[in-house]
């Protein structure tokens, strides 16, 4: 996968928070094949096969496409999440935060360009994604928020979700 984001470490769990391994090994050939090939060329058939499981084997942990696509998103925004705080916990000023989070944010995108594709597209936008997904795209923008928020006053604002909507280029 060259240097884009490895993902295959973090995977559902169950109630013990016991990963499941062919839920992992499945997120990670739909990303593979993402990046490789295309959201055209992703089926659960395609999944099934490049993760070496039989082909009904994907439905034993996702309903249908819809949900490993919503499953990939979300291992992409904790893998972003990830990389933020990362780059963010090694410097201490406000402003210098602020810009690590968004050359984090940058670097990722460059390296997972059809994961962000995926991650920020009407795809898994929609009502039907699930709980998880909402929860792990809200972290991610709570460390962009959060750094905003602490240059808020430089920019004359009260708190950092206007500078974090500008940032992002969408209306406060």
């Amino acid at each position: 996968m060259g240097n884009k984001t490895n993902l295959r470490r973090t995977a559902k769990a169950d109630e013990r928070g016991a990963p499941y391994h062919c839920a992992t090994r499945l997120i990670a050939a739909a990303q593979e094949i993402l990046e490789d090939e295309g959201l055209t060329a992703l089926s659960l058939r395609a999944v099934a096969r490049r993760a070496g499981v039989s082909p009904p084997a994907p439905y034993h942990h996702f309903p249908d496409k819809q949900a490993l696509l919503d499953a990939v998103a979300e291992r992409g925004f904790a893998a972003l999440t990830a990389a933020m705080t990362t780059r963010m916990d090694k410097v201490a000023d406000a402003a210098v935060r602020l810009d690590a989070s968004g050359i984090s944010y940058v670097a990722f995108a460059v390296a997972n360009p059809a994961l962000c594709g995926l991650m920020f597209s009407a795809i898994v936008q929609n009502a039907s994604a699930g709980a998880a997904l909402g929860r792990a795209r809200q972290r991610a923008y709570a460390v962009l928020q959060d750094a905003a928020a602490a240059c808020a006053p430089d920019f004359g604002l009260r708190d950092g979700e206007a500078l974090a909507a500008h940032l992002l280029c969408r209306p406060s």
